[in-house]
C-alpha cells in the first residue's frame, strides 16, 4: 500500500510540473470542479533588455595581421635579411584575448522576506545567495537558503520547487528554464525551452540536481544555455501544498528581488 501511495505521489508530481508549465505557456488557469478555482502565477521574474548585446559564443580568435611588407623587402634578394623599419621594430605584437575558462557571478537576496500568505513557510525555502558559474565542463547553479535544505519531503502534502531563468540573448526575453521539484523520493529536475515551447523532466532534462547543506545544486551542460558565455539570469523558490503551488497561495522568493542579474557578474 505504501508502495503505491509513494508511486501516486510521483506522478502527481510529474502532473503538476507538465501542467504548469502548459498553462504557464498558454496563459489559461486550472479549472476544480471540487473547490474554488486558484490563480495561476507564473514564477518567472520580468526581465528588461540589457544594455549591451551578449554576443553569441566566437570560434577561434583570429591571429594578428601580420605587417605589410614594403618596397624595399619584397625586392631584396633572396639571399639577404629583410629590411625593418625602426617603427616596426618598436611597435608592440598584439596578443589574442582568451576566454576565461572559469567565470562566476554571485547574485545576494535579502533575507526574511519570502512572500506568504496561508502558511508560513520553512526557513529553507528563504534564498540567501545564488551562484552561477561557466567552466569548460558546463555550468553549476547553487542556490543557498538560509537553513537546510531537506533531501526528501516529509509532509507528503507539501511540495517545493526551486527555479532558474536564463535570457541568452539580452533582448530582455526568458529563453530557458531549470527547475527541481521536492517530493518523498528526493529532487526531481526539469529543463523547459521557451523558444520553442519545450519541457524535458527528470533524466530525459539532462540535468542534475542535488540537495547539500543549505543549497540545492544544479549542474547542466553548456548546450542548455545556448554556449552562451553572457546572460541575464534570476532565481525563485516556491513552497505550498499540491492544490496550492504555481497560484498565488503558495509562498514564494526571489533572487534578485527584481529583475535579473548579469552573468559573468
Amino acid at each position: 500500500m505504501e508502495q503505491t501511495t509513494h508511486k501516486s505521489k510521483r506522478l502527481v508530481r510529474v502532473f503538476l510540473l507538465v501542467a504548469a508549465f502548459a498553462l504557464t505557456a498558454c496563459g489559461m488557469s486550472p479549472v476544480d470542479d471540487t473547490a474554488t478555482p486558484q490563480r495561476t502565477v507564473d514564477l518567472a521574474p520580468t526581465f528588461t533588455p540589457a544594455q549591451t548585446e551578449h554576443p553569441r559564443p566566437s570560434g577561434r580568435p583570429s591571429a594578428p595581421a601580420r605587417p605589410r611588407a614594403d618596397a624595399t623587402t619584397t625586392s631584396a634578394p633572396k639571399h639577404t635579411a629583410p629590411q625593418v623599419s625602426r617603427q616596426a621594430e618598436a611597435a608592440p605584437v598584439s596578443t589574442p584575448r582568451r576566454t576565461p575558462v572559469r567565470m562566476t557571478a554571485r547574485t545576494k537576496d535579502t533575507t526574511n522576506d519570502v512572500d506568504w500568505t496561508l502558511q508560513r513557510p520553512p526557513d529553507y525555502t528563504d534564498i540567501a545567495v545564488a551562484t552561477l558559474t561557466r567552466t569548460a565542463d558546463g555550468f553549476t547553479l547553487r542556490v543557498r537558503f538560509t537553513a537546510e535544505v531537506p533531501r526528501r519531503q516529509q509532509d507528503g502534502n507539501r511540495t517545493m520547487n526551486v527555479a532558474s531563468f536564463f535570457d541568452t540573448t539580452g533582448d530582455g526575453e526568458i529563453d530557458y528554464e531549470i527547475w527541481a521539484n521536492l517530493a518523498d523520493n528526493g529532487w526531481g529536475p526539469s529543463y523547459r525551452d521557451r523558444r520553442n515551447n519545450e519541457a524535458r523532466f527528470m533524466t530525459k532534462s539532462g540535468v542534475r540536481v542535488a540537495a547539500k547543506g543549505h543549497s540545492v545544486v544544479f549542474r547542466f551542460s553548456l548546450g542548455h544555455l545556448d554556449d552562451a558565455r553572457s546572460v541575464q539570469w534570476a532565481t525563485a523558490s516556491e513552497w505550498g501544498s499540491y492544490e496550492t503551488i504555481s497560484t498565488a497561495a503558495a509562498a514564494s522568493d526571489h533572487a534578485p528581488n527584481t529583475g535579473a542579474a548579469p552573468f559573468p557578474g
